[in-house]
């Protein structure tokens, strides 16, 4: 009975390992049964990056003079005209300096009337030797220097009135008020250079947007002025837009620890719902192979040489290792430039070094 159970656990071990190997053998025959045929593509090989919405010009608009903002003509959203009054600053300070240099004006003017009389008698005085060349030279004296008194009264008051001028707030160009940072009463600061002065809004023609992206060297370095490329928002769904290449930076910036180069996309024809501060994905194509061998890029692999190859399917679960030439690719395949030709089969998955 002994020997009976003995010689029944030895057949039932000699079964389950016959029964594994064979599992084993199948599974590893499956695994490698998957393939590909070797077809003809016409692959577009893309750079494709994020960006963000921006307008091409974009003015802040500053006062030329500190003041009290007496009236705000606009709101957010808003669209004017180059030329259109936006804002109304206090000048009723300018109004009376104005006032009293018009007055000083007047008695300048006067006094030069004066001077002028006082010229002419001396001069009718000295050909009678009445007075000297002095007294004559002293009475031309105060002629010219009421003459300069005038003159400078009236540049003075072409000053006032030019502040005055500029009271007014008048909008740049044609375009969208994006921002209107200023109440009414607020006292802003005139803008003495291009860094300083009080923002009283940001006007933008949004329709003349593009994109503006962060590109790494790699990429960058596919790229030309002029390329055409196409992009979408998410928040407009499936919409595409298209565009050329703007601008390319010449030298690298750096951007959250990345190395790369500032692209300009021009957007031709923008969808109206399109906004500054959106995230756009933009695909630039920037070759194409027509109608080439192509294998799915899940074929291409590396021997330990570092070689791209691939593996022809031999059937039977039996494969051999080619090495081939890839040239473009894309998301879902790969150029072969040489190595095996249109109607070859080829392994989607590395075999085990046994097939």
């Amino acid at each position: 009975m002994k020997k009976f159970l003995l010689l029944l656990a030895i057949a039932l071990a000699l079964g389950l390992g016959w029964s594994y190997w064979k599992n084993k053998d199948a599974a590893r025959a499956s695994a490698s049964s998957a393939t590909a045929e070797v077809t003809r593509e016409t692959i577009v090989e893309t750079v494709e990056v994020a960006g963000e919405v921006k307008p091409e010009i974009l003015v802040e608009v500053k006062p030329e003079i500190s003041a009290r903002v007496l009236k705000i003509y606009v709101e957010v959203s808003d669209r004017v005209t180059r030329g259109q009054l936006l804002v109304d600053l206090d000048n009723s300070e300018l109004l009376t300096e104005k006032s009293a240099a018009e007055t000083e004006i007047a008695i300048a003017e006067l006094q030069l009337e004066k001077a002028g009389r006082d010229l002419q008698r001396q001069e009718k005085m000295l050909k009678g030797n009445i007075i000297t060349d002095q007294e004559y030279r002293d009475a031309k004296t105060v002629r010219d220097v009421a003459e300069q008194g005038l003159r400078k009264t009236r540049q003075q008051l072409e000053t006032i009135e030019s502040r005055i001028e500029k009271s007014k707030i008048m909008a740049p160009l044609d375009g969208t008020v994006l921002a209107l940072p200023i109440v009414e009463n607020q006292v802003v600061v005139g803008a003495a250079s291009v860094n300083s002065g009080t923002v009283l809004m940001s006007v933008a023609n949004l329709s003349n947007l593009m994109i503006t992206s962060h590109v790494n060297q790699v990429d960058v370095a596919k790229l030309t002025v002029g390329l055409p490329f196409e992009f979408r928002v998410d928040s407009l769904g499936p919409i595409t837009m298209t565009g050329k290449v703007l601008t390319i930076a010449p030298m690298a910036t750096i951007v959250n620890n990345i190395k790369g180069y500032v692209v300009n996309f021009k957007i031709e024809n923008p969808n109206p719902r399109l906004r500054p501060g959106m995230t756009a994905q933009v695909t630039i194509p920037t070759n194409k192979a027509e109608q080439v061998a192509a294998v799915p890029i899940g074929a291409i692999f590396e021997n330990r040489s570092g070689e791209k190859v691939v593996y022809l399917s031999k059937g039977r679960g039996k494969s051999a290792e080619k090495t081939v030439e890839v040239g473009l690719t894309n998301n879902a395949f790969a150029q072969i430039i040489s190595g095996v030709d249109a109607g070859a089969k080829v392994l989607l998955t590395k075999p085990s070094p046994k097939s």
